[in-house]
């Protein structure tokens, strides 16, 4: 029996290999808040109820990392949903730099869940 040596590019391109497949049963996930978001919020609360009809006391963000290519809109909100099980559920934005998001999965979308609600609305 003969050992034959892995080239280094060898090596690479398995690994390459590698994680596209783990890359294509991915599913979104949930992530850190986005910092600028989670401030905008602060700030909306601080102004008073009249301000933005999202900004209600109790409101939190909920930020999900996904891809593009391989996660559908509902697998993105669905999963939003798991975070936001019995309030409104607000689409805010997305962003795909410096969002302490995975390689694979690079996109974040960003929610704002309303406490008190009883229907989600996607906007």
């Amino acid at each position: 029996m003969t050992i034959r040596k892995v080239r280094p590019s060898g090596l690479v391109l398995l690994a390459l290999a590698a994680l596209l497949l783990a890359g294509c049963s991915a599913r979104p996930f949930r992530s850190t808040p986005s910092p600028a978001l989670q401030e905008e919020l602060t700030r909306e609360l601080a102004a008073g109820p009249d301000a933005a009809p999202w900004a209600r006391p109790g409101a939190w963000v909920v930020s999900i990392c996904y891809s593009r290519a391989l996660n559908t809109p509902d697998e993105v909100w669905q999963e939003a949903q798991l975070s936001c099980p019995t309030g409104t559920l607000t689409y805010r934005d997305s962003d795909v730099i410096w969002n302490r998001c995975a390689l694979l999965q690079p996109a974040k979308a960003n929610f704002i869940c309303t406490p008190n609600g009883t229907k989600n609305a996607q906007n």
